[in-house]
């Protein structure tokens, strides 16, 4: 049983390692592919580029903590545009299902909203079970889903 798990251990540490490579591989031939002077423009840059991307990470960490402390929250999820999600508060099976179906019901909320005004957008998603409260935050790029018991 070690040795299987040390080769698990041993591959997925591989594989990574290729994939970190071949990332690597495709910088370095796109780097090559940019003027010196783009490239330096870029190196004086990065520091400004880099605090503007952490910013608001930074406040996107906070505003989770905040909502799931709210009463009665049960989880929180963040899920990208193709509806894989990227943050959660909940354990993988219940977040792969509600990422997978919530997405797809926000899809097609939106695609409504649009057939009946193309001048308008849906903003907010709210469903009310017996047992749960599902709103959903749809955005450009991410859906924010929140799941809370009504009763607390």
């Amino acid at each position: 049983m070690q040795l299987k798990n040390g080769l698990i251990v041993f591959c997925n540490k591989f594989v990574q390692f290729y994939h970190l490579t071949t990332r690597e591989r495709i910088f370095r031939e796109e780097w090559e592919k940019l003027s010196k002077y783009r490239r330096a423009k870029l190196v004086v840059s990065y520091p400004r580029r880099l605090t503007a991307v952490m910013l608001p990470k930074a406040e996107v960490e906070e505003t989770l903590k905040r909502i799931q402390t709210h009463k009665g929250v049960i989880g929180t999820i963040v899920v990208n545009a193709e509806g894989i999600p990227i943050r959660t508060t909940l354990d993988n099976s219940t977040t792969v299902q509600y990422a997978g179906l919530l997405h797809q019901l926000t899809m097609k909320a939106r695609s409504t909203v649009r057939d009946i005004d193309p001048q308008n957008d849906l903003t907010f998603l709210r469903i009310r079970s017996k047992k749960h409260e599902i709103m959903v935050a749809p955005d450009k790029e991410y859906l924010l889903i929140v799941i809370q018991n009504p009763s607390e």
